[in-house]
């Protein structure tokens, strides 16, 4: 157990070794040996081992296809490989801790190491000090802290909380986030329905987030959510028609990159002139002008950044790390939908799904990776008759063992 502990608060503490490498990585592939046997004990956790494995495969095919006509470097193919092969190895992990400890105590641990990685000055706190590193630790502390106490009330109070500190320290995306998560816990005291019941909130789980997302564009157009994040997003909309586009262009540099490369780059692969040419040629279709320095600097310039976990799986990856991500997308849709549909989701595991959602369409898979690898690490669902941890094996019909807040 202690080691268990130990290597999960690692997990979350995001010092760099060398080569991407981190000593909670490190840990977890020691610990293989204890961690693949948990793996039979979840839904779907074999298959996604099996696609980041697939997926680096794919990245060194492709990286020795493209090295004819594109530059290669070789830091970028082994951080690259690190990166992937860590979190992979850090769902492992985390399945295998859930044997020991419940889930809000794994969060909490993880989270100490995300706060750790701070304070080691790891990560630039800028201007805005709750936006950009903050948030995602106090959040999953506050929602580890209540969950404990089986009050769903007591989760719609931190969801608030969070939800207005956000709002005053500029956070537009951290904000929705947390307004999503609100609405699905608020919803579970609604009468479950018994027939097509995941199918049923998964229809509703999309209309919420469409509803959500004009309602907050609309409080963010007003300047309810200050000035600076008012007069961006007007601009975002006035130039593309669209606030979700409009701050985040590199999405369409990446559909015009897919267009021209399906297959994707390779694990190294640096991006060629007419690469660049094409991305940029994406994002002005969108009134965005590429010519600002972003582009060649943060995008192509030491490496393929698209600003997205999606994205970032694909360029060096090919269409195995496109099909990870997709398959990432749909099983937490899913997920989601059955915590919700039976009634049985803390305001913690909706956060991080709603967060992981989000940062596989719009963040950078290096960022992404520590939630990543937490929200599926504690939200994959046992297997029928599997002996997982008492807090996610309700669904298979333990309901002696159902936590209090279920039934609020």
């Amino acid at each position: 157990m202690t080691t268990a502990a130990a290597t999960v608060m690692l997990l979350g503490l995001r010092l760099n070794i060398s080569q991407g490498m981190t000593p909670g990585y490190l840990m977890a592939f020691v610990l293989i040996p204890l961690w693949i046997p948990a793996l039979a004990k979840f839904q779907w956790a074999k298959p996604l081992m099996a696609a980041g494995i697939l997926a680096l495969l794919s990245g060194v095919w492709l990286t020795a296809f493209a090295a004819a006509d594109h530059d290669i470097s070789v830091k970028n193919l082994v951080s690259d490989s690190i990166l992937v092969l860590g979190i992979t190895a850090g769902v492992g992990v985390m399945l295998w801790a859930r044997k020991f400890m419940p889930i809000h105590i794994l969060a909490l641990l993880f989270s100490l190491g995300l706060l750790a990685t701070i304070y080691a000055g790891e990560l630039r706190l800028s201007a805005n000090p709750w936006k950009y590193a903050y948030s995602v630790p106090v959040a999953i502390i506050a929602l580890s802290i209540v969950r404990s106490m089986n009050k769903r009330l007591m989760e719609i109070l931190a969801l608030l909380i969070l939800g207005t500190v956000s709002a005053l320290n500029d956070s537009r995306s951290f904000f929705a986030i947390i307004a999503l998560t609100t609405i699905l816990v608020v919803w579970q005291y609604l009468p479950a329905s018994r027939r097509n019941a995941v199918y049923k909130t998964l229809l509703a789980f999309g209309a919420i987030a469409v509803i959500t997302y004009n309602a907050g564009a609309t409080l963010v157009v007003d300047g309810y959510l200050g000035a600076g994040a008012q007069a961006r997003s007007v601009e975002q909309i006035q130039t593309s028609g669209s606030l979700l586009v409009g701050g985040r262009p590199e999405l369409t540099a990446s559909l015009a990159l897919l267009q021209e490369r399906p297959y994707g780059f390779g694990t190294g692969v640096l991006a060629s002139p007419a690469d660049v040419l094409t991305a940029k040629a994406g994002m002005a279709a969108i009134n965005y002008e590429p010519n600002n320095g972003y582009v060649e600097n943060y995008m192509f310039g030491e490496k393929i950044e698209l600003h997205s976990v999606m994205g970032d799986l694909w360029a060096p990856f090919g269409i195995p790390g496109l099909i990870a991500g997709l398959a990432m997308l749909v099983l937490l849709l899913r997920i989601v939908a059955t915590l919700v549909a039976h009634r049985i989701g803390s305001g913690l595991e909706l956060f991080l799904i709603i967060l992981t959602l989000w940062n596989l369409l719009f963040s950078p898979l290096y960022s992404s990776a520590p939630t990543l690898l937490l929200t599926l690490g504690l939200v994959l669902l046992p297997r029928p008759g599997a002996q997982a941890h008492a807090d996610l094996d309700l669904l298979h019909g333990n309901q002696s063992e159902r936590p209090a807040w279920q039934g609020v």
